[in-house]
């Protein structure tokens, strides 16, 4: 009994893992207005601190991180708004994590 328990839990897990990696697998950067590449971020609750502290950077609308390699948080920006680098690497350290580069996506020109 305890044997069919274990494996059905472990086949649930993976099965976990699995949308996780569908859900996740190559976000397509070129869409975000901002990419900040960290590391250190080793699960869930450290993929939602950084989360956490990203919203809360004046200008920021949304936050979506990514716990594979390259680690990385992709950013949607408010109508206008001119976030900096400095304020992002800050809003990642608060998180505990460290921050390996930010990249903005190029403004339109008017």
């Amino acid at each position: 009994m305890m044997v069919r328990m274990f494996l059905l839990v472990a086949l649930l897990m993976g099965l976990g893992g699995v949308a996780y990696a569908q859900e996740t697998a190559a976000p397509d950067t070129t869409q975000a207005d901002a990419v900040v590449y960290m590391k250190g971020l080793s699960c869930e609750k450290c993929a939602e601190s950084v989360s956490i502290e990203l919203k809360r950077v004046e200008g920021v609308a949304e936050v979506k991180v990514f716990l594979e390699t390259p680690q990385r948080a992709l950013l949607t920006l408010k109508e206008g708004a001119e976030v900096t680098e400095e304020a992002l690497r800050k809003a990642v350290e608060r998180a505990g994590f460290q921050v390996e580069r930010v990249a903005f996506r190029p403004q339109k020109s008017s």
